[in-house]
């Protein structure tokens, strides 16, 4: 329980960290604001970067068009989401939460770090290796070679 603590407050003390999180919040927020100014207006941007809008007939079909490839990709995305959720419960154990502390410690100790190298959103990278030891662990459960 304390190293918990510990980390957690490492977490909440480190400025790149936290700059990463209220990224996560931001962009996607930025891009929907966008995407809704786009909505009312769609337009395209020239070779010149001058904006050129759309005639009524093409706004309204681009309009739809969109609406649907966003809907489709937010049910397609959401029912893969759930589908690996439910996978991974069924590997998860205490190993999976001894790599889950190993490596958002070595994010909080070694962010500044990986940063300098590779410009990455450390909350992607905390995911990403997670992600991967999971779909390791269940290649290996599934081979029954672990």
């Amino acid at each position: 329980m304390r190293k918990r603590n510990l980390i957690l407050f490492a977490i909440i003390k480190n400025a790149i960290f936290q700059k990463d999180l209220f990224a996560c919040i931001t962009v996607p927020l930025r891009f929907g604001c966008r995407y809704v100014e786009w909505m009312i207006r769609p337009s395209e941007l020239n070779i010149l970067g001058e904006r050129k809008y759309f005639s009524a007939e093409w706004s309204w079909f681009l309009r739809v068009m969109a609406v649907f490839i966003f809907l489709g990709l937010g049910i397609s995305g959401e029912i893969f989401v759930l589908r690996k959720i439910e996978r991974y419960r069924k590997v998860w154990d205490k190993y999976s939460t001894w790599i889950l502390l190993i490596s958002l410690s070595s994010i909080v100790v070694l962010g500044d770090v990986v940063r300098k190298y590779i410009p990455i959103n450390l909350l992607l990278l905390l995911g990403i290796i997670n992600i991967a030891a999971m779909e390791i662990k269940i290649y290996y459960c599934d081979n029954q070679e672990l």
